[in-house]
């Protein structure tokens, strides 16, 4: 991939603006489902928690793989950090019952960070495969943080101390206190391992040669939302906002 930068891989910006479209649908159904304005009994179901959680997990797997695109992983983290404290920000003054503590801006920023600062140690890894191999391993055996243990369900369960759940530090790790909330929740345990993922795959193939059609355009709109995601993250509620409004107006 040491050629990637010199020319934009369309495909990685096609695909991450299908991931951002599909959040975008999935927040529209869910503020018009609080505001009862639509109903859909299965929409907080297993299978489309599910389904959002496998997009959710692809666009951190793809903010990885650009890591290694980036000439300054740092800054990218600084201002995806900037962006998420904002959000928190906003969303603490006009939404104090469901602020946004440490959602996926939050996750993205972090891991840009340690991305950057690891990056030396990172390029000189011979085996990347490995690597996504582990990570995979981390995050199965992490998913559980928020239910109080790590391991693997039902066949090795290790319970996270009771004092890890008393204060509200550790809740960037997956660990809430009760009473914790957050509008957007993606905790470093487990998602900073397909945000990792990303990055060992990229590593893995950058000395492949890139096929040329994924450097073409092939769906327009997706390819210019992929470049865009983070404006449309920070912008995508409050116009959701101002549609529901509308809709509100119309049917009164």
């Amino acid at each position: 991939m040491d050629n990637l930068p010199k020319k934009r891989i369309v495909l990685l910006d096609e695909i991450r603006g299908f991931a951002i479209v599909c959040m975008v649908i999935y927040h529209f159904l869910y503020d018009l489902i609080q505001g009862q304005i639509l109903s859909i009994p299965i929409f907080d179901s297993g299978p489309i928690n599910f389904i959002r959680d496998i997009f959710a997990g692809l666009f951190m797997f793809l903010s990885g793989i650009s890591c290694l695109l980036s000439r300054n992983n740092l800054r990218r983290g600084v201002y995806c950090m900037g962006a998420a404290f904002l959000v928190t920000g906003v969303t603490a003054l006009f939404m104090p019952q469901m602020p946004i503590r440490f959602g996926i801006l939050h996750l993205l920023g972090t891991c840009m960070i340690l991305f950057g600062v690891l990056e030396p140690l990172l390029q000189k890894m011979k085996r990347p495969l490995w690597g996504i191999v582990l990570c995979a391993v981390m995050f199965l055996l992490t998913w559980g943080a928020k239910e109080g243990y790590v391991g693997i369900p039902t066949l090795l369960e290790i319970s996270i101390p009771e004092i890890f759940y008393q204060t509200e530090v550790f809740f960037p790790f997956g660990v809430m206190s009760e009473g914790f909330v957050s509008g957007d929740y993606y905790p470093l345990f487990p998602w900073m391992f397909c945000f990792f993922a990303g990055g060992f795959f990229a590593l893995w193939y950058r000395n492949r040669e890139i096929p040329r059609w994924a450097y073409n355009t092939h769906l327009p709109f997706l390819a210019l939302a992929g470049r865009y995601t983070l404006w449309i993250y920070l912008i995508h509620q409050p116009v959701l906002f101002v549609i529901l409004k509308l809709i509100e107006i119309i049917r009164s």
